[in-house]
């Protein structure tokens, strides 16, 4: 240790530092941010059976389907088929998901849905 370091050490005064403690909720909200969970790689929604299932119960669900393991040709295309809910209107279906490389990607397309 050279004498410049040896006077700096002498020289220096300890002092404690008090600071406040905060619960997890207190600095999620003083940041305004939140915790979410991760990703689900093999999530089970619920799919109705339209061979069994009673049809004088209606189909409100708001996901109409959701696969994880949905694999593409060579030209990066696949077919899905789903059930839509018995909500009759216009909506917007939403595709995400990530290719070989991990990269994600998304796109929406509209249906509607008639009684």
């Amino acid at each position: 240790m050279n004498c410049f370091a040896q006077v700096a050490l002498l020289d220096m005064k300890k002092t404690a530092y008090h600071y406040p403690t905060y619960t997890e909720k207190e600095l999620l909200e003083k940041f305004n941010m939140a915790v979410t969970k991760g990703y689900y790689q093999h999530r089970k929604f619920y799919e109705p059976d339209y061979d069994t299932a009673r049809r004088d119960v209606a189909d409100n669900r708001n996901t109409l389907a959701w696969n994880p393991a949905i694999i593409t040709d060579e030209n990066g295309e696949a077919t899905i088929q789903f059930f839509c809910g018995d909500i009759p209107g216009r909506f917007t279906g939403v595709i995400e998901g990530a290719g070989g490389e991990g990269l994600p990607g998304a796109i929406e397309f509209n249906f509607s849905v008639h009684q």
